[in-house]
């Protein structure tokens, strides 16, 4: 074998790549500046999302009444079968927001030192980040969608029926603008100070 790994340069690179793969999983090395540094940054990107998950959903509630306070105002009742629904959505996407929330969170504080911990977080972001890629291109399109199809019953008629259409693709357009400038690069830069970069 000696000979012909001094006669061939493809198995000679080969045989290198060999060993300074198995050197280097020999002596493993701990993420960044060791796994209680990564802990720490772990535990900071949480605090700063569970405190802006809790402005999210404060923010929602709020954005959710005053729908249904201004919807009242144009149709003349607040608690129809409309603004029933809009009231159970708002809660349902709440308890689903908390509870993927909490399960993140569970994961992340089961996770053990030598764990693909990195691994996961990336995934989770990756995640996230296709996501919030998803809801920016195609939720602006579908409530421009609905602005223009909706019935009279929906937003009412008249200027206030146009300024309520007007609002919700203004709202859903910053929305994306929001998504793409704002939330997308976030996640990047918590997804680099995660991994040490």
């Amino acid at each position: 074998m000696e000979r012909h790994l001094a006669g061939c340069a493809r198995c000679t690179a080969e045989r290198a790549d060999i060993a300074s793969l198995a050197e280097g999983l020999a002596a493993p090395v701990a993420p960044g500046g060791g796994w209680d540094d990564l802990r720490s940054r772990i535990e900071r990107v949480q605090r700063r999302r569970q405190r802006e998950i809790g402005i999210g959903i404060a923010a929602a509630v709020a954005v959710g009444a005053a729908l249904l306070l201004v919807r009242g105002k144009l149709v003349g009742t607040v608690f129809d079968p409309f603004g029933s629904g809009l009231v159970a959505g708002m809660t349902f996407a709440i308890v689903v927001a908390g509870g993927a929330v909490w399960l993140a969170a569970r994961r992340t504080a089961r996770a053990l030192p030598g764990t693909d911990l990195i691994a996961g977080i990336r995934r989770q972001y990756d995640r996230r980040i296709r996501g919030t890629r998803f809801f920016a291109l195609w939720g602006p399109i579908y409530l421009a969608f609905l602005a223009v199809t909706a019935s009279p019953r929906l937003f009412g008629t008249g200027t206030a029926s146009v300024v309520a259409r007007a609002a919700l693709v203004a709202v859903a357009i910053v929305g994306a603008f929001n998504a793409w400038f704002r939330v997308i690069p976030k996640l990047r830069r918590e997804l680099r100070e995660l991994e040490g970069k």
